[in-house]
């Protein structure tokens, strides 16, 4: 289970952000690869916590499409 979010947080785990827009965690793992490779889903903003990714809820709210697979 994940933790709350709370209103003001800012950057969310990958599970958070996956509940936030209704997603899985898988397919936010697979949206945050391809950011990484520069392939797609340029606006999303991520940063490391040690090891843990950590995606910018502002940037969520801003994509118009979360992309999952490019073909």
């Amino acid at each position: 289970m994940n933790k709350p979010i709370s209103p003001t947080q800012g950057w969310l785990s990958i599970g958070q952000a996956a509940d936030y827009i209704g997603m899985s965690r898988k397919s936010i793992d697979k949206a945050v690869k391809l950011k990484e490779q520069n392939l797609c889903n340029d606006t999303l903003r991520i940063k490391y916590v040690g090891n843990e990714k950590r995606i910018s809820r502002k940037s969520i709210d801003e994509s118009i499409r979360i992309a999952t697979t490019i073909k």
